[in-house]
């Protein structure tokens, strides 16, 4: 038993924060300008989660908060190299990083593999996506908990977080990321209060 409570009190301490914030709330007729422009696989949260505590290894090795990172929407990609799907896509999200809409969002590619800054930047270069930063989700915890919480279920997962850091989206599996559809998509994200 005393295992148990140790346990129950590791996962809630360790896990990243899954607050709701009152600056999370969209507006109705924002999910419906949403809803519109979503993917097949993509999943509108009823209820944003503010996001802005989460912690990933920038490309320097630097623990940062998504919230550090600046107040433009976010596409937060994990993904691994050894997962198939993941480089599929990984050529449609070095297309859509060339867009960035005028630095309205921010394309964060966050590696889960527990590869090197060196390894990612070499996959990168053999995935024509040279153009990605090499960001990490250092022990897997980040996706972990996304998986516990059920807005995770394989790789690759995007998460759409609005300027205020609240994850807003949630896409999981591949998404043709480099079409005008995804930059409509983000430039709707990037637009929201």
């Amino acid at each position: 038993m005393p295992y148990f409570v140790a346990f129950v009190l590791f996962f809630l301490l360790a896990a990243p924060s899954y607050a709701t914030s009152p600056s999370c709330a969209l507006a109705a007729a924002d999910k419906v300008t949403l809803s519109k422009a979503a993917f097949a696989n993509m999943r509108i949260l009823e209820q944003p989660i503010y996001g802005g505590d989460w912690s990933i290894t920038s490309p320097a090795g630097q623990e940062v908060k998504l919230a550090s990172l600046g107040d433009k929407a976010v596409l937060l990609n994990l993904w691994a190299s050894w997962c198939g799907p993941c480089r599929q896509e990984m050529p449609a999200l070095a297309a859509l990083a060339k867009y960035e809409l005028e630095k309205k969002f921010q394309l964060i590619p966050v590696n889960i593999d527990n590869s090197t800054t060196e390894k990612i930047r070499q996959f990168f270069d053999n995935s024509v996506a040279s153009n990605l930063a090499a960001y990490r989700d250092k022990d897997g915890e980040l996706f972990n908990s996304l998986r516990r919480k059920s807005l995770a279920f394989g790789l690759p997962v995007s998460l759409l977080f609005n300027k205020q850091h609240c994850l807003i989206a949630v896409v999981n599996g591949a998404a043709p990321w480099d079409n005008k559809s995804a930059l409509n998509l983000m430039g709707i994200i990037g637009a929201l209060p």
